[in-house]
């Protein structure tokens, strides 16, 4: 499966924003504040000790938010939320 087929699988299953004000949507729930922080840092490849270091949890509730961030986005893996992440341009770059 390429990144444009990843994308497309995922574009049917959830909304455009994470945002509340979209929540009517049942496809996804919307994220936390929290699950967002996490999962700014699963796009940038970071690994749930790094993950922990920077924000201050405990390793066990990173990988307790990220399960969390899968269920919600209805991805299976880091690689998929964070390709779902970049599509609906979550974190960009400032310009």
């Amino acid at each position: 499966m390429d990144e444009k087929d990843l994308f497309d699988a995922i574009d049917g299953t959830t909304t455009e924003t994470h945002d509340p004000d979209h929540a009517h949507d049942k496809r996804i729930a919307p994220l936390t504040a929290r699950e967002m922080e996490v999962l700014e840092h699963l796009t940038q490849g970071d690994t749930d000790k790094e993950i922990a270091y920077d924000l201050s949890p405990k390793i066990s509730t990173v990988r307790s938010l990220t399960q969390r961030i899968f269920r919600k986005l209805k991805v299976n893996n880091r690689t998929q939320a964070a390709l779902w992440a970049e599509k609906h341009r979550l974190f960009r770059d400032p310009e």
